[in-house]
């Protein structure tokens, strides 16, 4: 059965949850990814075990943060979570800003 956009979406929130918030990357690339993780962030190596240690390391290095879901956006297989960190700073980790029209 192929999955919809809000199972897309649904399936997003449910990796990154327990990978910031509960600060348990390993669950979450054991729960949702297949034998290759391929990595977008350009400071994080490729791979399973190297997701789960930067991550891991970022749990201990921002201990107490949380990052809530703002808003979440699903068209056919593209997500987008909007996401703010809260810890030690808060920031954004996408955001948009007001075209000079609006």
């Amino acid at each position: 059965m192929p999955s919809t956009p809000v199972d897309n979406k649904a399936n997003a929130m449910a990796f990154y949850d327990p990978m910031f918030n509960q600060c348990d990357p390993r669950s979450a690339i054991e729960r949702f990814t297949g034998n290759v993780y391929i990595q977008h962030n350009s400071h994080v190596a490729d791979g399973k075990e190297a997701f789960i240690i930067y991550f891991e390391r970022m749990a201990t290095t921002f201990s107490g943060k949380s990052v809530p879901f703002e808003r979440s956006v699903a068209e056919d297989d593209l997500i987008v979570l909007h996401c703010h960190r809260f810890g030690r700073t808060a920031t954004s980790t996408l955001a948009s800003t007001p075209s000079a029209s609006t």
